[in-house]
Formats: C-alpha cells, sequence, structure tokens
C-alpha cells in the first residue's frame, strides 16, 4: 500500500510544487499543470526522489475534466483528443496513470448502461494504444448530484475489469453520495475488486457547501465529519491512497503532519501497508 499526496493541497501552483516532496510520501497525483516545461521538469525531479507520479486529467490548465460522455465545457471530440494527448505524454516522461473522470453525469437521467459502455470501450484501447494505465474516477454532479456514483450500485462489476480498466474511489464523494455510511460499504464492498487509487479526505459541511479535510484522530464528531478509521481499515492491500484536502481553509502544517502519521498507523496496525 502506498501513501501519496494530491496536488490539490498546494492547488496546483507552480512556486509550491516542492512542498509535494514530503518525506513518507510515496506517490504524488497532480493536476493543471501551468505550463508542459513545469509538468515535464516535475515529473523528472519526482523520479529522481523515487517518487511515483500519477496525472489526473487534465494535465494542463485549461482542460478538460467532464466531457467524456457529453459536451460541458468543450466539445466532446475534443476532449477524447485531449485525452489521448495526455496518454502520450505520460508514456514518454513515465508517469504511472492516467485519471479521468468518469462515468460524469452533471445531473440525474443522462447516464445509461451503452452509453458508459462506449466511453469504457474507447478508454481501453487507448489503454492499449499507448501502455499507459487509465483508472476511472466517479463523480458527483452539479450541487452534488450523485448520479455518477450511485449508477455504481446497478452496474455490473465487471464492466471496468473486463476492459482493463481500474477505479478510483473518492472516499469523500461516495459518502456524500450515500445516505448512510452502511449504504457507503456496501457500495465499496460490490467495488474493491476494481479499486486501484483511493482519494482520501474527510468531508466538513459548511451549510450547503462542504471543504476537504485531512483524515485526523480528533475530528471525527466536529463539523458532521466521519469516523474515517473503520473506512481506511477496509481498504484493500494493493492499493494507493491519495490524500486530499483544501489547504487554504482548514489544513495547518501541523494537522498534516498529524494525518499523515494517523494515515500510516492505521494502515500498518492493521497489516494493510
Amino acid at each position: 500500500m502506498k501513501i501519496g499526496i494530491s496536488a490539490s493541497a498546494v492547488l496546483s501552483q507552480t512556486e509550491r510544487l516542492a512542498e509535494l516532496f514530503r518525506q513518507g510520501i510515496d506517490h504524488i497525483e497532480i493536476v493543471l499543470f501551468e505550463n508542459v516545461n513545469v509538468a515535464e521538469s516535475f515529473i523528472r525531479r519526482a523520479r529522481r526522489q523515487g517518487k511515483t507520479v500519477g496525472i489526473h486529467s487534465p494535465l494542463l490548465r485549461g482542460g478538460s475534466k467532464y466531457d467524456l460522455l457529453q459536451s460541458i465545457d468543450m466539445p466532446q471530440e475534443n476532449a477524447w483528443e485531449q485525452i489521448e494527448q495526455e496518454l502520450v505524454w505520460c508514456s514518454r516522461f513515465g508517469a504511472t496513470y492516467l485519471l479521468v473522470h468518469f462515468p460524469y453525469a452533471h445531473r440525474s437521467g443522462v447516464l445509461d448502461l451503452p452509453l458508459v459502455q462506449d466511453g469504457i470501450k474507447r478508454l481501453s484501447a487507448l489503454q492499449r494504444r499507448t501502455g499507459v494505465k487509465i483508472v476511472c474516477e466517479p463523480k458527483l454532479g452539479d450541487d452534488r448530484d450523485p448520479a455518477g456514483i450511485r449508477w455504481l450500485r446497478t452496474a455490473p462489476t465487471h464492466i471496468f475489469s473486463n476492459a482493463g480498466l481500474t477505479l478510483c474511489w473518492d472516499v469523500g464523494d461516495h459518502l456524500l453520495a450515500n445516505v448512510s455510511e452502511t449504504e457507503y460499504f456496501s457500495q465499496f464492498e460490490r467495488w474493491r475488486e476494481s479499486i486501484s487509487i483511493i482519494h482520501l479526505h474527510n468531508v466538513r459541511m459548511e451549510g450547503v457547501k462542504y471543504r476537504w479535510v485531512p483524515p485526523h484522530p480528533t475530528r471525527s464528531a466536529v463539523n458532521g465529519e466521519h469516523d474515517l478509521a473503520p473506512i481506511i481499515r477496509r481498504f484493500p492491500r494493493n492499493v494507493t491512497i491519495v490524500s486530499e484536502y483544501t489547504p487554504q481553509q482548514v489544513a495547518t502544517a501541523a494537522n498534516i503532519d498529524t494525518s499523515y502519521h494517523y494515515l500510516r498507523a492505521l494502515t500498518q496496525r492493521d497489516g494493510n501497508a
């Protein structure tokens, strides 16, 4: 089990990327580089320091995040062209995977099995062509619409694995999409064999808005946050855990250090590391 950090921790700001090279961190997942020169420099440094890097599409600022199933921010075919170009870049520079938001539905009622299957076939073909692993992350839609995640309740569990694809499990999104932790765990167990990446953060509610909060041993009862310990203990041993949080609001240096120690202790104690 690898412990990683997301570039969300520094908002992908070029002048702060050095902060991602933390001691004890095995892996970095990054998105929205300022330009390709910064991206190439960053991944070369990561390789020199023995850290693996995953790219969370879009590689560069201004790219598509949500357009693989329907045109939302840019024409759909442009988004597919972007994914192919990013896979070629990942292959050239040694990124371990490209993560895409898939399936994504901005509102309920737009997802159906044939539509998703067609997208999976295209992703699988691109993975075979480029040799770069593709990780699919189902996401909440507009105003926390759960369609993209609740679709997994009835989808055939072999739909990704048969295509050679794996899933990213965003703990916070799945907690928000499910009405109870019992429902959350039922969904998790259904898909655990397909999961390779876990995005880990707690959720701090602020009215109708929410913040990403690092896991912390004393926060389970604060502001409606969840007790993440039983969730973390059920992670498969072969996953990479990527810690995400909203730095400008809730993540002090002391809390971040405590969070990583806490995560290490939980995974090592239970024999998962």
